[in-house]
């Protein structure tokens, strides 16, 4: 059993070790324009984009990754005309029934009359009225000729004043505009082109001509089809090109089976929309406050903590390990629901890792921390939004940790190592008396080493000498405390009273 590769990546043989990791790199972004009247925030209750392409625009694609990633709900127009215009048929003509597609087709055809963009919109607002869905992605144009053929969509002061008349009660957000055209073949392409199939090889010579009649008659449907679709669309294209509302992506520089996933995620960053993901705690490590600068804290509803505030005052003495350990039994321990953290690394220690270990994911990228993390609903616009430059390892505990650069690369694979360990026992938490004025708690992992926050385990006068640190009775006391436990002196990990 073999594993495909991943959606979007290449895979070649070539000579050179460096040109295998290019091959394996995402593709890049396509060029793209976004219109300067788009708003920086939704309108109305009900967001609205429509999309238009033609033949191999990849307008599908584009379409599946707006739902699946951004929680958009589909309006097709091609479903609604094959799916309601039967029943408005049988009302209108009670004697003749349209019980298939093919004579929905038929009927198209013989009378261009019978569609309209009026009655088109009219079903779209209903679909829109009783849906509780807050996203649409509306593709207005069809791809059968049949439709395309229609007076409405023939009629560019129709197709603009019904697009105006439903913005009166539904307005549109902006327009995706796919354009493609008929690209020459690259010169990979024409060396295979120029090498004929060895079964072609035996054909007549009036079988070859016979072929290439075939392939140059696919080209004239193909141009046609591009040509119809781009007369219907050119009225909608223009109305939102007017208000500056249409992001134009030029797709004819890429070859048809590579994906847009780049690219829209690019674009949709760019409006500001966050992927409508299940939400994973997300954990930034930053080296100082100055990053902060450039992140918007309440937008991303994110808690900021000081390492060396969470950890023992002698936390310095102890090793990595130890550190992120108890950093992570820590935020274990007070975190709430979708909330995420931002730790400052102030007393991070740099180490060897043993071998034999390695992370679920790691990715280096510069981008919008939105791409691992749903913003706060709470809050519509950032105070400050920029791309930041960071190592992204996720965990099989469904956690994402963020190292924002200058965060060094090794330390931060270390990090996501100790963190991704699957614990070998349940820590037990006894909350003290303190614990509403500063919020730390005891954690005791009985075969780990924790660095216990400050102020936490009280002393009797009556304790005994494992009582000095959170060594458990039933399991004995750490390494480090047996040594001097006979002292009656405190773990060296813990505080001193």
């Amino acid at each position: 059993m073999g594993c495909a590769p991943m959606r979007g990546i290449r895979v070649t043989h070539k000579s050179d070790p460096q040109d295998r990791v290019e091959d394996f790199a995402p593709p890049k972004p396509l060029p793209y324009q976004i219109g300067t009247g788009i708003p920086t925030r939704p309108n109305a209750q009900k967001l609205i984009i429509f999309i238009f392409g033609g033949p191999q625009s990849q307008k599908g694609f584009a379409t599946h990754e707006l739902i699946t990633q951004y929680d958009f709900h589909s309006i097709n127009v091609e479903e609604i005309v094959l799916g309601y215009l039967p029943s408005r048929f049988k009302n209108s003509s009670p004697d003749q029934e349209l019980t298939t597609a093919n004579d929905v087709q038929e009927l198209l055809k013989r009378d261009t009359g019978a569609l309209s963009l009026d009655w088109i919109f009219s079903v779209i607002m209903g679909k829109l009225a009783g849906s509780m869905h807050q996203r649409f992605v509306v593709d207005i144009i069809p791809g059968l000729s049949s439709m395309l053929r229609a007076d409405s969509y023939s009629s560019e002061d129709e197709s603009k004043r019904a697009l105006h008349d439903f913005e009166r009660s539904y307005p549109v957000f902006c327009a995706f505009d796919f354009t493609v055209s008929l690209r020459p073949p690259t010169s990979e392409a024409k060396k295979e082109n120029e090498k004929p199939p060895a079964e072609k090889q035996n054909l007549s010579s009036e079988m070859k001509t016979f072929l290439k009649g075939i392939d140059e008659a696919d080209k004239g449907r193909l141009e046609k089809r591009m040509d119809a679709y781009a007369k219907c669309a050119a009225p909608f294209l223009s109305y939102f090109a007017k208000s500056k509302r249409l992001v134009k992506i030029d797709v004819s520089s890429i070859p048809a089976e590579e994906p847009l996933t780049a690219t829209i995620l690019d674009i949709m960053h760019e409006l500001r929309f966050s992927r409508a993901l299940a939400h994973s705690r997300v954990i930034l490590f930053v080296t100082d406050y100055t990053v902060f600068e450039r992140i918007d804290s309440a937008y991303y509803n994110m808690k900021r903590i000081k390492m060396s505030d969470v950890l023992s005052a002698r936390a310095d003495n102890v090793n990595l390990a130890t550190q992120v350990r108890g950093l992570k039994a820590y935020i274990e321990r007070v975190s709430i629901p979708k909330e995420n953290y931002a730790i400052v690394a102030d007393v991070l220690h740099h180490e060897a890792v043993g071998s034999g270990k390695r992370t679920s994911f790691v990715e280096q990228k510069r981008s919008f921390i939105d791409e691992y993390l749903v913003p706060s609903r709470n809050v519509t616009k950032p105070i400050v939004r920029q791309r930041l430059k960071m190592h992204a390892i996720a965990t099989a505990a469904d956690e994402t940790l963020l190292f924002v650069d200058p965060f060094p690369a090794a330390l931060a694979t270390k990090v996501g190592l100790i963190w991704s360990e699957r614990p070998t026992s349940r820590a037990t938490i006894t909350p003290s008396p303190t614990d509403k004025q500063n919020g730390d708690v005891i954690i005791h992992e009985p075969t780990d080493d924790i660095v216990i926050a400050p102020g936490t385990i009280p002393r009797s006068n009556n304790a005994s000498p494992s009582q000095l640190c959170a060594c458990a009775p039933s399991t004995g006391p750490h390494a480090e405390c047996r040594s001097i436990l006979a002292q009656s002196t405190p773990c060296p990990l813990h505080i001193p009273w």
